[in-house]
């Protein structure tokens, strides 16, 4: 395993993180597929905040820094991103599913006015 994996598999696994930064950019992205305004661009640059999250969070649980203290380009923050992607991705369709069906559900409620 490399060392991008390792972060990346890291994150993942990582409670903390999944339940303050995980989850929630899985919502933000999932709610905008659904409003049609998604960027993939946009949706990596969120998770490079989640990576660098990771990187501080991986040396304090671990005790050493995964870069070895040394100073990490974004293009390497990029490429970690890029290893979780297809995973968030994966986790914002099935959350805009269920964002459409709540809303389509919704909708079909009838009002009860007198």
């Amino acid at each position: 395993m490399n060392l991008y994996e390792e972060l990346a598999h890291f994150i993942e696994n990582d409670y903390q993180l999944y339940r303050s930064q995980y989850v929630p950019i899985v919502n933000n992205l999932a709610r905008k597929r659904v409003k049609g305004i998604f960027q993939r661009q946009l949706a990596l640059k969120l998770i490079v905040y989640l990576v660098e999250s990771g990187r501080k969070r991986y040396k304090e649980t671990v005790g050493e820094d995964i870069w070895g203290g040394r100073r990490v380009s974004y293009d390497e923050k990029l490429r970690v991103a890029m290893e979780l992607y297809p995973l968030m991705m994966e986790a914002v369709r099935d959350t805009a599913a269920e964002i459409r069906k709540a809303r389509a559900k919704k909708k079909k409620k009838p009002s009860r006015r007198k």
